[in-house]
């Protein structure tokens, strides 16, 4: 699936966190610097520019896009910003101050529940939602998805990541929040930086209605038990995931679902 292309796919045992397949692209041999004979080919390994040294996985950072709607929707809803009921409207764009931003369907998807919003991936609908729930409450429910922290995976070089706030740009960026951020924010973009295994570790929490795994590799060596299952509860109610989940399965097998 990844031939010629850069990324990540990690399969993990949903109820223990047993890691069951993990990949990164591109990749390289690491027996040539073991048992190499040709110096010129370690030596092109190291002059290459992809960052193939990077596990992709574990130690690569990236705004995770529409996958963060997740959080959103359940700042949102915890926080009682929105209902089942209540339809905020897409007209393609969404206007804040003298800033246009756009949906990814420039018709726009009109009027929408939050299970219909889900099912859309619609980001005018997300805007919305981001500016009720605030930029504390994305940081909230960001860090309570165990997003900015290391999921203590047994390997080495795994990053935190980044959950921004107005303390966090104050500091690095030395600049004030602005809304425009939060819009942003709202939407899996802007400043917020995740790994791929965090985010599986989202998804299986909403999969399993709030279990959080730590996911790992080894199991055992030979007859000795080295790692067992270790699970907590997020503090995220169970009627927000089922929401969540109504909606994720409505973009599956609706006709229109965004993951068709």
């Amino acid at each position: 699936l990844l031939e010629g292309h850069k990324g990540a796919i990690i399969v993990m045992d949903s109820n223990s966190g047993e890691i069951l397949g993990l990949v990164s692209k591109p990749d390289f041999d690491p027996n040539i610097f073991v048992s190499s004979t040709d110096p010129a080919l370690i030596k092109n390994l190291l002059r290459r520019r992809d960052y193939l040294f990077v596990s992709r996985a574990i130690s690569g950072t990236y705004p995770p896009g529409s996958a963060f709607k997740i959080v959103t929707a359940s700042a949102a809803l915890e926080l009682e910003k929105i209902n089942l009921k209540e339809q905020l409207d897409c007209k393609g764009f969404y206007v804040l101050g003298n800033r246009r931003f756009n949906c990814w369907k420039s018709s726009g998807h009109n009027l929408q529940t939050i299970t219909e919003g889900i099912k859309n991936s619609c980001n005018v609908f997300f805007y919305q939602l981001g500016r009720r729930a605030g930029v504390e409450g994305l940081s909230d429910y960001s860090l309570r998805y165990n997003f900015g922290s290391p999921t203590e995976i047994d390997l080495p070089y795994e990053r935190d990541g980044v959950v921004p706030d107005r303390t966090w740009k104050k500091r690095y960026k030395k600049e004030p929040w602005y809304e425009g951020d939060t819009v942003n924010f709202a939407i899996g973009q802007g400043y917020l930086l995740v790994t791929p295994i965090q985010i599986l570790r989202m998804i299986n929490a909403v999969a399993t209605e709030g279990e959080s795994v730590k996911p790992f590799l080894v199991k055992k060596i030979d007859a000795v038990e080295i790692f067992s299952s270790q699970k907590r509860r997020l503090n995220v109610s169970r009627n927000t995931f089922r929401i969540i989940k109504e909606g994720i399965k409505r973009a599956v097998e609706d006709i229109g679902g965004t993951a068709r």
